[in-house]
């Protein structure tokens, strides 16, 4: 599979720009009826790749990331819409795991304020802000634990997809 470049023109900056679709090195998804379903690694992209296409904006078709989701939970399996949508795994158990984020120093005495004043850790300051400011809105409701006593349960993913 080919490395695909998009030119446009951008108003911004108002010069021509492409955008670049490697079709090897990206992330196989699953199948859907426009073609194949792919995500960009290290990114959070995904696109369709119709081969059969006879231009190149024809042959990649940029998904949003709602269509994505609903795509993988009607095409994809369980796996791999767990993998990519939510915070458990196939099996009901929690995602395990670190990430490491770097950011310049500027913002860093920016979180490190921001942690003193709300008297959080800089981890727990992060999660905070991601959690207060976060678009969906629905990601932290959808998958709440259940607390009995002192046991917390993962909720039930069984009906994100059949």
């Amino acid at each position: 599979m080919p490395v695909i470049r998009i030119y446009h023109w951008d108003k911004k900056i108002k010069k021509p720009c492409s955008i670049s679709y490697n079709t090897d090195k990206a992330e196989f998804v699953c199948n859907v009826p426009e073609g194949r379903l792919l995500k960009k690694k290290k990114k959070f992209n995904f696109y369709i790749y119709n081969p059969r296409g006879k231009t190149k904006k024809e042959q990649i078709r940029e998904v949003p990331y709602l269509e994505a989701k609903e795509l993988i939970r009607k095409w994809g399996t369980r796996e791999q819409f767990c993998k990519y949508f939510t915070i458990m795994n196939a099996d009901g158990t929690y995602k395990q795991g670190n990430t490491h984020v770097v950011i310049d120093q500027v913002h860093m005495a920016k979180l490190k304020r921001t942690a003193s004043m709300l008297s959080l850790s800089m981890k727990d300051t992060l999660a905070y802000l991601i959690d207060k400011y976060d678009d969906m809105a629905n990601y932290n409701r959808s998958f709440t634990s259940h607390k009995k006593g002192y046991r917390v349960t993962p909720a039930d993913i069984t009906d994100l997809t059949s």
